[in-house]
């Protein structure tokens, strides 16, 4: 549903122009924001607004965030205050719930980020081992499959499919 890309080595007016000219290919699907622009790189993250607000809903990650200082807006303006958050902080930790992981897995990685976890995958995983396997999994899947496609041919444009 959302994912997080990093991209070196860019001329931060030309990727701007690429975001915004994609942007407009794809408004009705998913977002590309950028999150960061460096002198020489740039953070983008790329989500489907209904999905993101199911992540950002819940009771518990609405608690989480109001206490770091987010307005609760929608979408969009939620991910503007992320984005900003991503100019003042290395790494905002809170990315975790724009990126669907497991809220208290978020949670929990605040608190202690280099204790208590049980398994480490896209995530470091604190609370249900087996669900987070089974995601893993699906997507390790999901990305060997892409892979196979672009190597073969296939256009990125065609890989980015509504759901």
């Amino acid at each position: 549903a959302c994912s997080i890309f990093n991209f070196r080595s860019v001329n931060s007016i030309i990727f701007l122009h690429i975001i915004s000219t994609r942007n407009r290919r794809v408004l009705t699907t998913k977002y590309n924001v950028p999150l960061f622009i460096g002198k020489d790189a740039a953070i983008v993250y790329v989500y489907r607004p209904c999905l993101l607000k199911e992540d950002i809903s819940s009771e518990k990650a609405v608690s989480l965030l109001k206490g770091l200082g987010y307005q609760i807006t929608g979408t969009a303006g939620m991910v503007a205050q992320l984005a900003k958050r991503f100019n003042k902080e290395q790494f905002p930790h809170e990315v975790g719930i724009f990126l669907g992981y497991p809220v208290d897995d978020v949670i929990d990685f605040i608190k202690n980020p280099s204790k208590g976890y049980k398994l480490v995958g896209t995530w470091k995983v604190y609370n249900d081992v087996d669900s987070a396997r089974d995601i893993f999994r699906r997507y390790q899947r999901c990305t060997l499959i892409y892979k196979r496609a672009v190597k073969s041919g296939a256009h990125i444009r065609d890989l980015a499919v509504p759901i």
